[in-house]
């Protein structure tokens, strides 16, 4: 059995191993844009797959919105009927111009 002192010994050595700051996971928009930027295309099965995204298409919009130009190519399915989108990253925002 541990006494005392062992105890508030470890609890010491426990808090002095803790991080200083806490570092924040990045957002699934943050993945996919990072994505997009390493010059990679995406669907959303591989977003899925990759970032856990159950939905790609509300976030390549607000993309758009932000100002990247993302291109979008409907691909045929492969195990079934119909098709599917994949996006590109075409060019980022441009910064606005001091007047």
């Amino acid at each position: 059995m541990k006494s005392n002192s062992d105890t508030r010994q470890n609890a010491a050595v426990t808090k002095s191993k803790q991080p200083a700051q806490c570092k924040r996971k990045p957002t699934q928009k943050q993945l996919i844009l990072k994505h997009l930027m390493d010059g990679k295309s995406i669907t959303q099965a591989e977003a899925f797959d990759l970032y856990n995204c159950w939905r790609l298409a509300p976030w390549i919009c607000k993309l758009r919105k932000e100002g990247y130009s993302i291109r979008t190519i409907e691909e045929p399915n492969l195990q079934r009927t119909g098709t599917h989108a994949r996006y590109f990253l075409i060019t980022e925002p441009t910064p606005p111009t001091a007047a």
